[in-house]
């Protein structure tokens, strides 16, 4: 049995697929819907949740249990509005994005003592104890987030390719344009995994392949980051 040659296209969402779906079809007689996956599939490929031994939380779990560690604050500067749905989605998104950057609760707890402002800083220090609750809960009911997901996807793939993955000669990634260090961590470690990947037809091309996206990606990051300066 010679080795895969079918190439594994990641794109954001369904609503990409479904339109790299259509244009295949318009210029190919047969299709095969396993050429596309989005970026959520890739990470369940490698089994996180069975790597950290919990369930994936839903957001819409996730956001359940923000509302109850919000209601056991104590004293906070948010007043009602942690009562509110949007209270849940707001801190769902910073705390994902401060996952997603490496951060961890002791960290925000840390920078919001270096804060002058007294407001300032009694809300950043309610929202890194909230995090920390969450964190606690999310342990308590053996549930892991998609932030932990990645990261234990990454763990996984640092110790290899996992077989899912080992169906496929190529990865593609396109359209994704939000690539917080998390996400980068992914990617090199898929790179590393597939360089040391011994049934390869060429060693090392794969991980070629994938350092250039990896390298594309940071100077385009970085390119970003130069533009908000400026402006």
């Amino acid at each position: 049995m010679g080795p895969p040659t079918r190439t594994l296209l990641v794109l954001p969402d369904a609503d990409r697929i479904e339109h790299a779906l259509l244009e295949a079809v318009a210029t190919e007689s047969f299709v095969d819907a396993r050429r596309f996956t989005t970026f959520a599939r890739l990470v369940e490929a490698c089994e996180p949740a069975r790597h950290l031994g919990r369930a994936p939380c839903p957001p819409l779990t996730a956001r359940l249990l923000l509302t109850a560690c919000a209601a056991k604050l104590g004293r906070h500067p948010f007043g009602a509005w942690v009562s509110e749905p949007g209270f849940a989605r707001q801190a769902q998104a910073l705390i994902a994005q401060l996952k997603g950057q490496g951060a961890t609760p002791a960290d925000l707890q840390h920078a919001a003592h270096r804060l002058l402002d007294a407001a300032w800083k009694a809300r950043t220090l309610a929202v890194a104890l909230l995090w920390d609750k969450y964190e606690a809960a999310l342990a308590a009911h053996a549930l892991a987030d998609r932030d932990d997901l990645l990261a234990a996807a990454t763990r996984v793939l640092e110790k290899g390719l996992p077989p899912p993955l080992r169906e496929v000669s190529q990865i593609a990634v396109r359209h994704l344009y939000d690539w917080p260090p998390a996400r980068l961590a992914l990617l090199k470690a898929l790179a590393r995994a597939c360089e040391n990947l011994e049934d390869l037809r060429e060693p090392g091309a794969a991980a070629g392949w994938f350092l250039r996206i990896v390298t594309t990606t940071c100077l385009r990051t970085l390119r970003r980051r130069r533009l908000r300066r400026a402006v």
